[in-house]
C-alpha cells in the first residue's frame, strides 16, 4: 500500500507544479543560499533544452521499453529489500511524470538550474530529474 501513496505523491505533485507553471508563465529567478537558482521560465525558452523528434514511431517504442524495463527492474527486487522497492518506485513516478508531460505537451518543462560560483550549468532540470538523479545517487550508496 505504502508504494502506491509513495509513486501517486511524487506523480502528482509533480504534474502539478509543472501544470501551474505552464498556466501562469512566470519569468523569475529565485535564489536559495546562492548555490541553487529556480528558474521559473517561459514555456517557449528552449535554448537550454535537449529536444528529441516526439512525432518519430521510434520515440513511442522508446518510451515503451524503458517502461518496460522499469516495470522488470521493479518487479525483480520486489521481494528483496524495502529499500530498493522505494527507490525503484521514486525512479518510476519521476520517470512517468516526464513521460505524460511529454505525450501531453511535446515537451517537458525545465526550470532548475545550478551555480558553483560564478559558473552555472549549462543543463536546466524539472522536479522530476532531481528525483531520479537523488535516487540514484541513493542507490549507488546502499548497494
Amino acid at each position: 500500500m505504502y508504494k502506491y501513496l509513495i509513486f501517486f505523491f511524487i506523480l502528482i505533485t509533480d504534474l502539478l507544479i509543472k501544470f501551474f507553471l505552464r498556466r501562469n508563465k512566470i519569468i523569475k529567478k529565485i535564489n536559495i543560499l546562492n548555490i541553487l537558482y529556480i528558474y521559473l521560465l517561459n514555456i517557449n525558452d528552449t535554448k537550454n533544452k535537449v529536444s528529441f523528434n516526439f512525432n518519430s514511431f521510434l520515440y513511442y517504442i522508446f518510451i515503451i521499453k524503458i517502461l518496460y524495463l522499469l516495470f522488470k527492474i521493479i518487479s525483480k527486487y520486489t521481494n528483496k529489500k524495502k529499500l530498493l522497492n522505494i527507490i525503484f518506485i521514486i525512479m518510476l513516478s519521476g520517470s512517468i511524470s516526464n513521460i505524460i508531460e511529454k505525450i501531453l505537451y511535446k515537451e517537458v518543462i525545465d526550470f532548475i538550474t545550478f551555480k558553483l560560483y560564478k559558473y552555472y550549468l549549462p543543463i536546466m532540470f524539472n522536479t522530476s530529474d532531481i528525483i531520479i538523479l537523488l535516487s540514484y545517487i541513493v542507490l549507488i550508496l546502499k548497494i
